[in-house]
Parts: C-alpha cells; sequence; structure tokens
C-alpha cells in the first residue's frame, strides 16, 4: 500500500513539469535564388508583425539555402522577410585587401530588404518550408 501511494505522490509532483520540454517554436527552411541561380552567401530574417506574438529571427543562407532549428525558430505568426546578400562580383578588387572599411553593393534589390513586403504565415499545422524566387530587377 505504502509503494502504491509513493508512486502517486511522485505522479502528482510531476504533472505541473509533464510537457515543459515542448517546444512552442517552428523550425524553417528553403531555398534563396536571385535571378534563377542560388544565393551563394547571405542572411535571411523573419520579423514578425505582431511584436507581442513573436520575435525577430534571423539566419544565415548558404549555396542557396537556409534553415532554423525548432529551438531557434519562430513562434506561429505572420512574418515580413528580408533577405539581404552582398554582389560579390561587383565589389571593388581592393576590397579583399583593404584596411579600411569597405562598401560592398547589396545584390538582392530593396523589394526583398530594406522595402520589404514579402511576408509569410508560420504556423503549427502548415507548411514550414519557404522557398524565394527572386527575380532581377
Amino acid at each position: 500500500m505504502i509503494r502504491r501511494r509513493r508512486v502517486w505522490v511522485v505522479l502528482l509532483l510531476s504533472l505541473p513539469w509533464a510537457g515543459c520540454n515542448k517546444l512552442d517554436t517552428l523550425g524553417l527552411d528553403g531555398e534563396v535564388t536571385f535571378d534563377g541561380q542560388p544565393v551563394s552567401t547571405g542572411t535571411i530574417s523573419f520579423e514578425p508583425q505582431d511584436p507581442n506574438t513573436g520575435t525577430f529571427v534571423a539566419t544565415t543562407i548558404e549555396d542557396g539555402k537556409y534553415a532554423l532549428s525548432a529551438e531557434k525558430g519562430v513562434k506561429p505568426g505572420a512574418y515580413r522577410v528580408r533577405i539581404s546578400a552582398p554582389d560579390l562580383s561587383s565589389a571593388p578588387p581592393q576590397a579583399a585587401h583593404a584596411e579600411g572599411s569597405v562598401v560592398i553593393p547589396e545584390l538582392i534589390p530593396a523589394a526583398w530588404n530594406t522595402n520589404s513586403e514579402v511576408k509569410i504565415e508560420a504556423r503549427a499545422d502548415g507548411e514550414r518550408r519557404f522557398d524565394f524566387r527572386i527575380p532581377r530587377q
């Protein structure tokens, strides 16, 4: 009888922590291309439309791919997407050797970064892969 009570006490004390390790954020992944080619290096960020329901999250783009793990992902909700990548083909040759700061031109049009109106809806029961095909403008 004492053993059975002990089991019930342990179970009851465990209830408040049941499900505590459950993540409330979503992992996202996808591909980013510019003018039909994978973006070799850059960043992608997700800015919540409602700051009360989400937080700003960003990650790198490498060889046209990005991935956010669930641990570092977004909460369900609407997000504005901003994509940035350096135009290394337009960088001055001395950029690699310069000791001072050098401005490298942006590859991605402003409509996809500083003036972005690109939005996604991240849902727990929905798609978590978002590909972005950016045309040359």
